[in-house]
Parts: C-alpha cells; structure tokens; sequence
C-alpha cells in the first residue's frame, strides 16, 4: 500500500510538472507572437521608428520568457530564438526590410515549433 501511495503521488508530482510547463510554453508564446504580429503589422505600414520600438519590446519581453522556458525546452532551442529575436532591431534601424521581415518570421517560426513540441500527444510520450 506504501508503494501505491508513493507511486500516485510522483505521478500527480509530474503529472503537475508537465501541465505547468505547458502553460507557461503557451503563456509565454502567445505574448512574443503578439509583438512578433505587430511587428510584421509595422513591416507592411512601414513605420521605422515603431518597428525599432517593438523589436526592443520583443527583445525585452523576451529576455524575461527565457528565464521560464529554459526550465521546459532544451537550451539550444531557446537560445536559438534569442538569437534571431537579437537580429531584428539592428534591421529595423538599418531599414533592412526584407531581412526584418524575414527574421521576424523566422522567430515566430521557431517560438511555433516550440509550443508545438510541448504540446500533449502521442508521440511526445513515447
């Protein structure tokens, strides 16, 4: 009965575990997507100085996400994202359109593949 019992609660331990790690995957993705979409909204306006100001606020936004993500997604993965997330206010500020264009849609590529591997399904339990 003793093993029963601990059994049950390691599961409903990591049973917890995984559902907050999804949460916070979700949580953290719909915030950067928002600014990502904004972000290619000012691409298509052409609006300089507000794609530079949303590119420090994605920057900034996430610096604190990584923090959270770090502990669920591989590291590589979320410093992968980092990276591109860095590139896209020096190509705002150079009027490198295409290429902000292009790494904003590279970051929310990449941030997307993220919340879909966290996400509950077969294959991820096997």
């Amino acid at each position: 009965m003793r093993r029963m019992t601990t059994a049950l609660v390691l599961v409903l331990l990591l049973s917890g575990i995984c559902v907050t790690g999804i949460c916070t995957v979700n949580h953290h993705y719909k915030k950067i997507d928002r600014l990502l979409d904004g972000a290619i909204d000012c691409y298509e306006q052409g609006d300089l100085e507000r794609a530079a100001a949303l590119a420090v606020d994605i920057e900034n936004q996430w610096v604190q996400s990584e923090r959270y993500l770090s502990l669920f997604v591989n590291h590589d993965t979320v410093d992968e994202v980092g990276v591109s997330i860095s590139k896209l206010e020096p190509l705002a500020l150079s009027g490198d359109w295409a290429d902000y264009l292009a790494a904003c849609k590279n970051a929310h590529l990449q941030i997307l593949h993220i919340r879909e591997n966290e996400k509950v399904n077969f294959l991820n339990l096997l």
